[in-house]
């Protein structure tokens, strides 16, 4: 039986295999003074390793596989970042293998040294069908040891976010602007309508948004037409909207998305398409820089505020086009305010100051969500009856992102509430 790599790498770990005579397959002696620092993102699974090879101490990063040929199929002889590794832990010995800069990283072949008792522990817990394996355990852990785990997964999801928005930023050869504004329209399209959104904004010229600001009519017929949601209207709001589209679109060229078929069954009428456009078009007609006046903003409230921008009369009593109901409000919900204030405003806000080495301002940014009501979710109502059990946006942020990453796919070893539960010997019995 070969040993799944999540699993070896907890071994590692916590050290839970026979270290009697240790070696590596060249014949040294191995004597482990420290694993190392367990890496979720890329490069090397281990850095920080202190291990004893032979007579000498190395220091550096430890990569573990199944098979040593798969040193190979990732490409880690091509790439430097794996130049640091000193030991190659693996269970299955199929050759040598050798670093971008030439060295041969020596191995430990762990198969046969596994305790039972570590993977017994291992397959009770992939086995168990709750997603949320740990359950039954949450109650032992201390509160120190969950606040603990609660920053460790957010400077995991922050790190992520902070990513996306970097990659973001360089696609758009370093134009904040454009690229906060790219991220908005996809978000404003929430779990329906994020692919075509972003596409409407794709289509739109950089230069025009900025000269439309001010006139809402020729915001929201931007939108809407390139949308294809004016190509036959049907009162005469629309009609006016099509005439101020058919101008913009001769004067700058514009080129209409490719036909969608827009969801509206099943669908709350605050969610649809139209609707959510005449919102965007007016936040978007309120400031010529959306992300300066984010930067700007002193606390939550204030950002919370830019969201607040209502639409024409008009859409008090409609949701779509050409199709009249009752008075509503116009504006975007508290809650759907919150969720885009934690999903691009404060990673944006968080990124740019982390750029330009604004701590303070980065710090701040975060404490942002938790000064703000915990979201409703499916998932948050799968910890709503343990121990972790959200106190606030941030802490229901942090949920979705434990179930989607960690609970769902089974990685309990590599979750931080997991690990430190499955400390070895575990807290509690399998």
């Amino acid at each position: 039986m070969k040993f799944p790599e999540a699993f070896l790498q907890w071994v590692w770990l916590h050290q839970v295999f026979n270290s009697d005579d240790l070696k590596t397959t060249d014949g040294r002696a191995i004597r482990v003074e420290r694993p190392g620092e367990w890496n979720r993102g890329f490069g090397p699974d281990f850095s920080g390793a202190r291990v004893w090879i032979g007579n000498q101490l190395a220091l550096g990063a430890v990569e573990i596989h199944v098979r040593s040929a798969e040193w190979f199929e990732h490409g880690h002889e091509r790439d430097a970042a794996y130049n640091s590794v000193i030991l190659h832990v693996i269970d299955d010995d199929q050759g040598l293998v050798v670093c971008e800069d030439g060295l041969v990283p020596p191995q430990l072949v762990l198969r046969d040294r596994v305790l039972p008792q570590a993977w017994n522990v291992w397959t009770h817990w992939m086995r168990n069908p709750d997603h949320l394996s740990c359950r039954n355990h949450l109650g032992r852990l201390s509160n120190p040891q969950k606040e603990e785990g609660w920053m460790e997964l957010r400077r995991w999801q922050m790190k992520e976010r902070v990513d996306l928005v970097f990659q973001g930023v360089a696609k758009r050869q370093g134009n904040w602007e454009q690229a906060f504004l790219a991220r908005l329209f996809s978000a404003w399209g929430f779990h329906h309508h994020s692919e075509p959104f972003a596409e409407i904004f794709q289509a739109i010229p950089m230069a025009l948004i900025p000269r439309l600001q001010g006139n809402s009519l020729a915001m929201e017929a931007l939108l809407l037409g390139l949308g294809r949601f004016l190509d036959d209207p049907q009162d005469e709001y629309s009609k006016s909207l099509r005439a101020m589209f058919l101008h913009l679109q001769i004067a700058f060229q514009l080129r209409k998305i490719s036909p969608y078929p827009w969801k509206n069954t099943r669908l709350r009428p605050s969610n649809f398409p139209e609707f959510r456009l005449a919102q965007l078009a007016a936040i978007l007609n309120q400031s010529p820089s959306l992300f300066g006046s984010v930067l700007g903003a002193n606390n939550e409230k204030e950002c919370l505020t830019l969201l607040s921008a209502s639409p024409p009369d008009y859409w008090s009593k409609h949701y779509r086009l050409g199709k009249e109901t009752g008075e509503h409000s116009p504006t975007l919900g508290e809650k759907s305010k919150q969720i885009l204030l934690a999903n691009v405003f404060v990673p944006f806000r968080f990124a740019y100051f982390e750029r330009v080495g604004h701590e303070f301002e980065k710090n701040g940014t975060w404490k942002w969500l938790e000064r703000l009501p915990a979201e409703e979710n499916a998932v948050t109502k799968v910890f709503q009856s343990t121990p972790l059990k959200a106190k606030n946006l941030g802490e229901s942020q942090t949920q979705v992102y434990l179930y989607q990453n960690f609970c769902r796919l089974k990685r309990c070893f590599e979750c931080s509430f997991g690990s430190q539960i499955l400390q070895f010997p575990p807290i509690f019995e399998p």
